[in-house]
Order: structure tokens, then sequence, then C-alpha cells
């Protein structure tokens, strides 16, 4: 494993344990929680360069969301959706963009809405979760800048 490899496996760790601290904390003031799984799968598919790394923390993430109160078809699609959204990433995208991941988890959350809510798709809760979720991205990017410039 190269110097890079090495150093893009350590921000990815640093940015998994910030993904499960998030996951596990409690909104409570909140009427909706955003959907840091989704938040997640973004993030990694538009920061990590390695397709394993990828892989592993993408199973790392749906492996983890397995114990929260989500049916097997909800991680499927979440799953298949990440694996998608890199392999776009990795063939159109050259460098990460923040409005390039904020768009991608309209369209994510749009897919993810559509095929289990879809009867609420442009409600108040939908763009709240929108919102909420545009938050976790800004936040767990600025923990990844802060990993990325401990691991150089």
């Amino acid at each position: 494993m190269n110097s890079l490899s090495r150093n893009e496996l350590w921000r990815g760790v640093f940015i998994f344990v910030a993904i499960l601290i998030l996951s596990v904390a409690s909104f409570t003031t909140l009427p909706i929680k955003p959907n840091i799984y989704l938040v997640a799968i973004v993030l990694l598919a538009f920061v990590m360069q390695e397709p394993l790394l990828y892989g592993v923390f993408l199973l790392g993430v749906i492996g983890w969301a397995k114990y929260t109160p989500a049916s097997t078809m909800e991680l499927l699609v979440l799953g298949i959706m990440g694996v998608v959204l890199f392999m776009l990433r990795k063939g159109l995208v050259r460098e990460t963009h923040i409005v390039l991941m904020g768009g991608s988890v309209l369209i994510l959350q749009l897919i993810f809405w559509g095929v289990f809510f879809a009867q609420g798709i442009f409600s108040v809760l939908f763009f709240m979760e929108f919102f909420y979720n545009i938050l976790a991205l800004l936040l767990l990017y600025g923990v990844w800048l802060w990993a990325k410039k401990i691991f150089s």
C-alpha cells in the first residue's frame, strides 16, 4: 500500500468515526433527523479515490445502518445508489466540489423518497430533511478537510 493510499485509509477511518458519532447523536429538538447514511455515502463517493477503500467504507456505513430502524430494502437501495454515484463521480468528475455534493444529496434524496415515501416527496418534511442533510454534509466535509490536513 503506497503512502497516498495509507493517508486515504486514515482519513477514511477518521471520517467514518465522525459519521458513527453523528449517527448516534441525539437530535431531540428536531422533528425530523438528517439521513446521515445518505450524506455519508455522498461524501465518501466524492472524497475517496480508491474503489476498494470506498467499497470497504460503503459496506461499513451500510453495516452500521443495519442496527437502525431501517428495512433491508432501504439499505439495499442506499448501497446501490452509493456504488452508482461512485462510478459516475469517477467517470465524470475529477475534483471535489461541495455544490456537486449538495446536488447529489438532493438527487439521491429524491430517489430515496420516490421509492419509499412517494406521497410526501415535496412535503415540508422532505425539505426539512434536505436542509438538515446539507448541514450534516457541510459538517462532515469540514471534518474531512481537517482529516486531510492531519493525514497529509
